[in-house]
């Protein structure tokens, strides 16, 4: 399908299929005249891409010195452009030249090509009230139409509000229903209270206690008054039988074990000083049955031998120790234990919450639990809380909510309550003719970048330009590589290059000797120390103008954009058939190199350097300028005068005939 020119209807059909509307582009524009730029600044730099054949967007940073910048321009929808195809629009810059960098800019204008065209979305504005969490939730994320500002919004929103209002304190009256527990016609909020009304005039026949007991697990009012606690120091169990003594002699002497003393033990002599304490605990049969001395201290503790195991324990042995000396058979009693008639221990713990016991003993923790039984003075009805009142009706509730509906209007502002939301719909891309500004830069190879820094207008005319909106340009040139990030700046080691890649390269101060590969295509060793920035891009371009000359011949080209020269010498490596044949490129055709030679083992020329130009590898012999110039000498030398010398490779080289080679 043939292209269509980005006429009004065109961009009329664009910006619906968008969602915009035709008016758009006199957003950016005044009626009166035909080209807009699409934005008065921002991103919108465009360059030509060849494999495209037409114009596309562009990172700001992926202009060189010698592209053409364009900036996309809107035809107006007005009908007198239709009117005016003949006008020679062009481009003004404000104060007549640029800023900065005037003297880079060969020409400015306004051009019609194909291009990618990028209509930019369109930005909308809205305003919503935010009360969440409130009584007035119902108009939350409302959106205010007609509103044009916060304040506004908020005035439109409060009157909005208002018209409901009676609507709102109806919904929030509601909000308070609830189900509510009735006793003689009184509601109350929870059923709990309910009953423990009913409770405290002793209806439901429930006795309610400050505190309660849990003995042996299970819940009690009080403690059996025969039960005891304060005549009781251990508890000892012997055959499974549990007894009970004040102190621990006692408690002993009832699990078979005897003092140490003579009259006890009269066989066995215990008069000595000891040197040692004795253990606490332990086995002394080999020293009892034998009537050795058992050493102890007279003033330290007592000793008590099990008269039937022998073993023996310290009268001052820690209460911790207790149940592990005696095998667990004598324990001290704990502060919330008890003991009765019948040789029990119980366990008391005593919980200070309120409690409900039935007649019968059955324990209640929550009146919520007690049975429909001892309840049922209590009734279920439909009715109204406000906050922990209960209410039969709906009074209470309508005047709490009239009053809160009030204060949440009342203390409405625009900070808090108003959101102002702003979107912008997606671009729309189409390829398309359309009218484009355009600024022609000059060539550089230069390391330095380039700021190109002005305001450009467009029109009929100087002063009708000015009056319309215009494009802030500010964009930088540079040969250097963006994207590589660090890759070539303060180089200190070997670097790779690709065909066509820019490559500004600056090196490290402690750089030496090092090499820089030109794709597959070359390799260039040199000493980089105190070298300064080179632009070492280079590419395979086919030269045209050159070949002309020398239709005869299949010719490639190696070419250094920017021709840099290096402080010092170095070696250059092209790569080549071993028969071809090696020039350089000049304006008036092939000129020899003097001293380049073939290199078997590399399969390369090598060429010793400081300038990097063009080279051409032919697979014939080219007529140099030399022979141009000087014909008789090139063809009577016994010696071909276009020999390029012997050079000084690895010895494994052949020189190069007059042709060049």
């Amino acid at each position: 399908m043939k292209a269509k020119r980005l006429t009004a209807l065109a961009l009329a059909a664009l910006m619906t299929a968008s969602g915009t509307s035709v008016a758009f582009a006199k957003e950016y524009a005044n009626s009166d005249y035909d080209l807009d730029f699409v934005s008065s600044s921002g991103d919108y730099y465009y360059g030509y891409d060849e494999d495209e054949n037409a114009i596309i967007k562009k990172k700001p940073s992926e202009f060189q010195p010698g592209d053409t910048i364009y900036i996309p321009l809107l035809e107006d929808s007005d009908e007198k452009f239709n009117n005016s195809r003949g006008k020679n629009f062009t481009v003004y810059i404000d104060g007549n030249k640029f800023d900065v960098g005037d003297s880079y800019v060969d020409d400015v204008g306004v051009v019609r090509k194909r291009g990618y065209i990028t209509i930019p979305g369109t930005t909308t504005t809205t305003y919503t009230l935010n009360l969440a969490g409130t009584a007035l939730g119902a108009f939350h994320n409302k959106t205010i139409d007609g509103a044009t500002s916060k304040e506004d919004a908020l005035t439109k929103g409060i009157a909005l509000i208002n018209q409901n209002k009676d609507d709102l304190i109806a919904q929030e009256t509601n909000s308070y229903k609830r189900t509510v527990y009735v006793f003689n016609n009184k509601a109350y909020a929870n059923k709990e209270d309910a009953i423990e009304a009913a409770t405290s005039e002793g209806v439901n026949g429930l006795e309610k206690v400050d505190s309660y007991y849990v003995i042996d697990g299970a819940e009690k009012k009080t403690i059996p008054s025969e039960w005891k606690t304060s005549e009781i120091g251990y508890v000892y169990t012997v055959n499974d039988i549990k007894g009970y003594a004040l102190d621990l002699p006692s408690a002993l002497v009832a699990i078979e074990y005897k003092e140490y003393t003579q009259a006890n033990f009269p066989d066995v002599e215990y008069y000595y000083q000891a040197t040692e304490e004795p253990a606490k605990y332990g086995d002394v049969t080999k020293d009892v049955t034998e009537g050795k001395k058992i050493e102890y201290s007279k003033e330290g503790a007592q000793i008590w031998i099990n008269s039937k195991t022998n073993k023996y324990i310290t009268g001052n042995i820690e209460e911790e120790n207790i149940g592990v000396a005696t095998s667990n058979t004598i324990a001290k009693i704990s502060a919330n234990e008890y003991y009765d008639t019948s040789n029990v221990v119980h366990t008391v713990v005593t919980v200070n919450e309120p409690a409900y016991f039935n007649p019968d003993g059955t324990f209640y923790s929550k009146v919520a639990d007690v049975p429909a039984t001892n309840a049922d003075v209590v009734t279920e009805q439909q009715g109204y809380v406000v906050g922990t009142d209960a209410y039969l009706d709906d009074a209470a509730a309508k005047k709490e909510a009239t009053k809160k509906i009030d204060n949440l209007i009342q203390g409405m502002n625009v900070k808090d309550n108003i959101i102002e939301n702003s979107s912008t719909s997606e671009p729309t891309t189409v390829r398309d003719w359309g009218y484009w500004a355009y600024i022609d830069t000059k060539k550089s190879t230069t390391t330095k970048d380039i700021d190109i820094v002005g305001k450009i207008y467009v029109g009929t005319s100087k002063s009708d330009a000015e009056d319309e909106t215009g494009f802030y340009v500010d964009i930088t040139l540079t040969n250097a590589n963006t994207d590589n990030g660090d890759y070539f700046d303060e180089v200190d080691g070997d670097i790779t290059i690709e065909d066509g890649e820019r490559a500004v390269v600056s090196f490290a101060d402690d750089a030496g000797e090092l090499i820089v590969e030109f794709g597959d295509d070359a390799w260039f060793e040199f000493n980089a120390r105190g070298q300064g920035k080179l632009n070492l891009a280079y590419n395979t371009k086919f030269n045209r103008d050159f070949a002309y000359d020398y239709d005869h011949a299949n010719i490639d080209f190696i070419n250094f954009v920017a021709e840099p020269t290096t402080n010092k010498t170095g070696t250059l490596y092209i790569y080549a058939d071993e028969d071809s044949y090696i020039y350089e490129v000049t304006s008036k055709g092939a000129k020899k190199i003097n001293g380049a030679y073939y290199d078997d083992d590399e399969g390369a020329w090598v060429i010793r350097t400081r300038h990097l130009t063009s080279y051409a590898i032919s697979d014939r012999r080219l007529k140099t300028i030399d022979q141009m110039e000087d014909d008789k000498n090139s063809s009577s030398s016994s010696k071909p005068s276009g020999s390029q010398g012997s050079g000084s490779g690895n010895g494994n080289y052949k020189p190069i005939p007059d042709t060049g080679r």
